[in-house]
C-alpha cells in the first residue's frame, strides 16, 4: 500500500504557510510517501496564479520536493520541470519535450514554440 499525498498536503509542506499541518506533512513525507504526476500541474498553478511566485521558484521548490517524496518515472517529471523552469513553456509542453529528450518519443505538433524547444534539446 502506498503513502501518497495529495496537493494540499504538499503546498502545506512547501509553503510552511500554516505550521501545523506543515509539521504534519513533513511528519508524512519524511516517513515515504509518493505523490501523483496530477499534483505537480496543481502545485504549479496554485503557485504561480494563487500565489503569484515567478516559474524559477516554482519549478525549485516542485524539484526540492521531489528530492523528499517518492513518484513513478521521477526522472523524467525532474526533465520537465527543468525545462519548464529553463523556457516560457507551459507544463503540458515541457512533459512533451522531456518525453523526446528521455525516450526519443517522436512529438507530432503544430505548436512553433513547442517544435522550437524540441530542435533545441536535439542539439
Amino acid at each position: 500500500m502506498l503513502r501518497i499525498i495529495d496537493t494540499n498536503y504538499a503546498l502545506r509542506y512547501l509553503m510552511q504557510d500554516d505550521l501545523e499541518k506543515a509539521k504534519e506533512a513533513y511528519d508524512i513525507i519524511s516517513e515515504s510517501a509518493y505523490i501523483l504526476p496530477e499534483s505537480i500541474f496543481e502545485i504549479i498553478y496554485v503557485l504561480q496564479k494563487g500565489y503569484n511566485i515567478p516559474r524559477k521558484e516554482v519549478a525549485c521548490a516542485l524539484l526540492d520536493l521531489l528530492q523528499d517524496v517518492d513518484m513513478f518515472d521521477k526522472a523524467f517529471y525532474e526533465e520537465a520541470i527543468k525545462i519548464y523552469r529553463d523556457s516560457k513553456l507551459d507544463y503540458v509542453d515541457c512533459l512533451f519535450v522531456a518525453r523526446h529528450k528521455i525516450f526519443k518519443d517522436k512529438i507530432y505538433t503544430y505548436d512553433k514554440k513547442l517544435n522550437k524547444q524540441i530542435i533545441k534539446e536535439n542539439k
